[in-house]
């Protein structure tokens, strides 16, 4: 993970000493938003990453706790990673820790704008997210169809 991603050439560099391993970018800056477009086009890059709790800092942004202030740096990711065609993208971390609720909300928001994951920020949020992540009954049972239709 690189933090604070914001231009193709400090990626490639970070590439370069890395040996080619998949970078994952965090954008977390003004800066990283308007070069989205260049970040998800630049070599090694896999998926981007959210890093809204900086980006909210570097900006002055002021969320609720709905986040619906963040809408459109999710959204401009989700597009980039289209885009670049990159791996989906992982949502940033849910601070409040013991809301089990919040997290699950924040999930399948991240859902819903096509990201495949997201960061936690405990332990014990892990279960939970991957819980969340994780298809329902409905859409396995479709899969299997789908499945069976080409066999």
């Amino acid at each position: 993970m690189i933090p604070t991603a914001e231009s193709c050439a400090a990626l490639n560099r970070a590439s370069e000493r890395l040996h080619g391993v998949p970078i994952l970018p965090i954008v977390e800056s003004a800066a990283g938003h308007a070069a989205l477009t260049e970040i998800a086009g630049t070599a090694n890059v896999l998926r981007l990453v959210v890093g809204h709790i900086d980006f909210m800092a570097d900006t002055g942004l002021q969320c609720s706790d709905d986040e619906q202030e963040s809408i459109p740096l999710r959204f401009a990711v989700a597009m980039a990673t289209r885009l670049g065609r990159l791996a989906p993208a992982v949502d940033g971390v849910t601070v409040a820790i013991d809301d089990h609720d919040r997290l699950q909300r924040d999930t399948r928001r991240a859902l819903r704008f096509g990201f495949g994951g997201k960061l936690c920020i405990h332990p014990r949020q892990v279960p939970l997210v991957h819980a969340a992540l994780a298809p329902s009954a409905e859409e396995v049972d479709w899969a299997r169809r789908v499945i069976a239709c080409r066999v």
